[in-house]
């Protein structure tokens, strides 16, 4: 039997791209052009007139999974299991502005959080052709105390599903976490979690002057299953290069000409791992270096026992409390089994055990 993919390449406008993008994922950026727009547009309306009209149930594990198939080819087994042990569904609705939001399920560990949001505007309100911003905070109550943990300023459009009825829209919120002491001597089910949507903001595709801003109030609450706790790498500082380093497996390419060609000294003070993400402390070499320390040039990568490699994905930085330090944040494109990870290399070559 035809897939509905294989029919769509009778179009000629559509292709490969066109078709994962309308799909799940690769959806219209700031500055591309109208005719990728409307190649974008077309493939969704085609994928969804030739789709089954009956739909199967997907648990939040199911989903999650193929997220991060998407996002990083397949999944191991040990993959597999951390997102069907963390995956919770929600399936909470608030409306707003006549914008129903629904946090349909979380997975998250002690550093990174996921979050599936499904947004459904008025029948008349179509969402396929736009993009949006939205505006949030995380909050952790632990003994009637309630400590932010995160905040968002948009959502990273890489990830938004464009299928299904024109006005609905699922969304991926991922942010970096910083939980407090108090969350990790309870017990996680016991504490209540809180995603605070404060504004979306909508702009079309196909006519860039068209915008419009909801403010109003989506306050959700929830319970994940269990938090796996950061584990320290690091048993002492080390030194490690940066910048221009000369490495084989990290080709670079910046856009900043005075920045190419330099390299400094780092002293790394910590490195707290998850499954999902890392975390780590930084010593600043000097003042002047500012411009070329700030969340530049601190690429990394994972390597398992078996050889394979995850990649690190640096999120940024951001200066920390003490003058001379710098917080550096970073993601993986799939859950990391940390029981199966060899060692995290810079680079310059330096490798420090996982296990």
């Amino acid at each position: 039997m035809m897939k509905p993919e294989d029919l769509l390449y009778a179009v000629g406008e559509v292709n490969d791209e066109a078709v994962n993008d309308a799909r799940f994922g690769e959806p219209v950026r700031h500055g591309r052009g109208l005719r990728r727009a409307v190649t974008i547009a077309l493939a969704a309306a085609l994928l969804l007139a030739m789709s089954v009209t009956v739909v199967a149930y997907v648990g939040a594990g199911d989903w999650f999974k193929a997220f991060f198939t998407h996002l990083n080819s397949n999944l191991t087994q040990g993959q597999q299991q951390f997102i069907d042990d963390s995956a919770v569904e929600i399936g909470e609705s608030i409306t707003c502005e006549g914008y129903t939001l629904t946090l349909e399920s979380v997975i998250m560990d002690s550093q990174r959080l996921y979050a599936k949001v499904v947004i459904q505007a008025p029948e008349d309100v179509d969402l396929k052709t736009a993009r949006c911003d939205m505006y949030y905070a995380l909050y952790v109550e632990v003994k009637g105390e309630k400590y932010y943990i995160g905040r968002g300023g948009s959502i990273d459009e890489m990830y938004t599903d464009r299928m299904g009825e024109s006005n609905v829209l699922t969304m991926m919120i991922e942010q970096f976490i910083k939980l407090p002491e108090e969350v990790y001597a309870k017990d996680p089910g016991s504490i209540t979690y809180e995603l605070l949507v404060g504004n979306l903001n909508f702009a079309s595709i196909l006519e860039p002057e068209k915008t419009w801003t909801l403010e109003g109030e989506w306050n959700f609450c929830f319970q994940p299953k269990y938090i796996q706790s950061a584990k320290e790498l690091l048993d002492e500082p080390i030194s490690i290069m940066m910048g221009d380093v000369d490495c084989e497996w990290n080709s670079k390419e910046y856009s900043d000409p005075q920045k190419y060609g330099k390299t400094w000294m780092a002293t790394l003070q910590s490195i707290q791992i998850t499954p999902m993400g890392m975390y780590a402390i930084c010593e600043r070499p000097d003042a002047n270096e500012r411009g070329l320390w700030y969340g530049y040039g601190n690429y990394a990568r994972v390597v398992m026992d078996d050889g394979t490699i995850v990649d690190v994905r640096t999120l940024g930085a951001s200066k920390s409390s003490e003058e001379y330090y710098e917080e550096w944040f970073y993601d993986f494109l799939a859950p990391v089994d940390l029981s199966k990870a060899d060692y995290l290399e810079f680079e310059d070559g330096t490798k420090i055990p996982i296990n």
